[in-house]
């Protein structure tokens, strides 16, 4: 069995990885709409403007979170999704300007 990770405190953000590189803003926000209000989605691009198969969805509260790690190994687009929460002390691309 896999151990679940640990959430960091007040964390609102979900890490989305193994994505389609072909998934865009829209399909995410169907994927994790009954998780919450999500406030933004991150889908870092390469210079094709292709996805690089991972994608951050913010949150407007851990709750939120919580629910949207459940989705965790279901499948969006033909691929297994695999969740993490977002650890802001390791954001790289994903970094907000507003926290």
């Amino acid at each position: 069995q896999i151990e679940e990770p640990l959430k960091p405190e007040g964390c609102k953000a979900v890490h989305v990885r193994n994505l389609d590189y072909n998934i865009g803003e829209k399909e995410l926000k169907v994927f994790f709409c009954k998780c919450g209000t999500i406030n933004r989605i991150v889908i870092p691009k390469n210079k094709t403007g292709k996805n690089k198969g991972f994608a951050v969805v913010h949150f407007r509260d851990t709750e939120s979170a919580d629910k949207a790690m459940e989705l965790g190994n279901k499948f969006l687009s033909g691929r297994k999704v695999q969740l993490s929460y977002e650890n802001p002390r390791c954001r790289r691309s994903t970094r907000d300007k507003d926290q």
